[in-house]
């Protein structure tokens, strides 16, 4: 498994809070069954859009621990704690090439999901370079640098 960062990515936080990331993210997507292990990632889910090079489904987003609402933190430390679904407002947007990943960026809560509905120019335009980003990798176009 090799886990590659973009730019943004690497610009969320401090080299330390990415690497720790990168780290628990690779724990986590080693084996299906960390979902619920995890206290960092939560539910994980393929979008249907934007189209990734005509290809539905090609992003991804996994819910992370929330960082600015006390009660979705609750929320999040029972159901971490009973073994079940997390979810929150705070994304990490990503892409998987067999045993590759990009990962993309992260958006704080709240208006994670707001912004992934691309329902105004904000949204519309962030996502479209999420898929740009995840096109150039899947093509081999993008530089990336590996975590």
């Amino acid at each position: 498994m090799r886990i590659f960062v973009s730019q943004a990515f690497r610009s969320y936080a401090s080299a330390k809070v990415v690497a720790d990331l990168v780290d628990a993210f690779k724990w986590w997507k080693e084996s299906t069954g960390r979902e619920f292990q995890s206290p960092i990632f939560g539910k994980d889910a393929a979008l249907f859009s934007p189209k990734v090079g005509g290809r539905a489904y090609a992003l991804r987003h996994c819910h992370l621990v929330p960082l600015n609402d006390a009660n979705a933190l609750k929320a999040w430390a029972r159901s971490h704690r009973f073994g079940s679904r997390k979810v929150s407002d705070r994304v990490l947007i990503y892409v998987q090439q067999d045993d590759d990943f990009l990962l993309i960026d992260i958006v704080d809560d709240p208006g994670a999901h707001a912004l992934m509905r691309m329902t105004d120019k904000q949204g519309k335009s962030f996502m479209l370079k999420c898929a740009e980003e995840a096109e150039a990798f899947f093509d081999g176009r993008l530089k990336i640098h590996r975590a």
